[in-house]
């Protein structure tokens, strides 16, 4: 191992650097490194991402047999995609997070079932997904994206009412990612091409997403606002 404050290399574990003195945290245990196969020194969390990466590219190489061979249409990867990349996330965010820091959750959470929607696209080849007679287009931006971000910013406020903490710019960053995302969909709304133009109920979805995403911008701008000038109160 190494001291991270001045790079001193150590031979075993010690509990402080021996030339600069830097105390060491003591390492969690999915953050422990263990002996692979007596030739490569891999952490627990590796070990899980490496296994979680395989059981991906099996379902990949399931999905393919089965219609190939069988023509059956399993659509294993999107679904076990979801599910893996959900149980990583929750163990590196929440049972064991990497230096005690959950950066980046909602974006995290966003590029999973961004990631999700694509592999899902690439799955169903037809315009009938799940049977609802619709195409990937109209599900996935008269549905799926208003209602994914609506909630993720609703989660984000219940999570604010609980605990009492708000990271204000980042919190201003991700409601304009979401209202940008429901703008998009907005735009789906004029396009008759997709049938989101023609179906009320995506409609509607798409409408509370922009009005609600909007609301909560505006209340962020002004809780910005107002902590700004009570810093500077406190200063003067």
């Amino acid at each position: 191992m190494h001291c991270k404050a001045c790079n001193f290399i150590i031979k075993g574990y010690e509990g402080k650097c021996p030339y600069c003195g830097t105390i060491f945290e003591e390492s969690k245990f999915l953050d422990k490194k263990v002996d692979f196969m007596g030739w490569l020194y891999i952490t627990y969390r590796q070990v899980i991402l490496i296994m979680l990466v395989n059981f991906f590219f099996i379902s990949i190489l399931v999905d393919i047999l089965a219609y190939n061979l069988a023509d059956v249409e399993l659509h294993l990867t999107p679904w076990l995609s979801l599910a893996l990349a959900g149980v990583y996330f929750i163990i590196s965010t929440y049972i064991s997070p990497i230096n005690k820091k959950n950066r980046f959750s909602f974006m995290k959470i966003n590029g999973i079932l961004i990631s999700f929607s694509l592999l899902l696209w690439g799955s169903y080849f037809n315009d009938n997904l799940f049977g609802l007679n619709m195409d990937f287009i109209h599900l996935l931006f008269g549905y799926f994206y208003p209602i994914m971000v609506t909630s993720l910013v609703l989660l984000g406020m219940i999570r604010f009412v609980i605990f009492r903490y708000i990271n204000m710019f980042a919190s201003l960053f991700y409601v304009l990612y979401s209202l940008l995302l429901s703008l998009v969909s907005f735009i789906f709304t004029f396009v008759d091409s997709f049938g989101i133009y023609s179906d009320s109920t995506s409609k509607i979805i798409i409408y509370i997403a922009c009005v609600f995403n909007l609301f909560v911008l505006i209340n962020i701008i002004i809780m910005m606002k107002m902590r700004i000038e009570s810093t500077n109160i406190k200063e003067a």
